[in-house]
């Protein structure tokens, strides 16, 4: 991913609909961590932390309907981008990901949507145990 991409959603993020234009970085001082930075451009105190969710369960799939793909103006699969919400509960030993409700966008056309997988068996908040120390 790149350094810094902007992504519109037009109908912007779950619990965020008014906000439609996301950028997406990862923090300078390690370029090998997983994470993203998710931040929207017109209210800079929203932001979330993202993760590829095929880097904690391999198998993680996902169908977009087809007018998703027509509205996402996806030509081909390359393109596709997929990334999870995580969540760091404070004082906790484990973070979550949202595996049921993807943010997926294409790279080429740089439009993006909050899916929900009504009829999927992943979890909304999947934990990942930290590891001790």
């Amino acid at each position: 991913m790149d350094k810094e991409l902007i992504i519109t959603f037009v109908d912007g993020i779950y619990g965020f609909e008014h906000l439609n234009r996301f950028a997406f970085y990862k923090r300078q001082e390690n370029e090998n961590n997983p994470f993203n930075i998710m931040q929207s451009i017109e209210d800079p105190s929203v932001s979330f932390i993202v993760i590829p969710p095929f880097l904690l369960d391999q198998e993680y799939e996902i169908e977009l309907e087809d007018s998703d793909i027509e509205g996402l103006d996806i030509k081909d699969e390359s393109e596709v981008m997929v990334l999870s919400i995580v969540s760091v509960p404070k004082g906790e030993n484990f973070f979550s990901v949202n595996f049921r409700s993807p943010i997926v966008f294409s790279m080429k056309s740089k439009l993006g949507k909050q899916i929900i997988l009504e009829q999927s068996d992943y979890e909304i908040r999947h934990k990942v145990m930290l590891a001790d120390n």
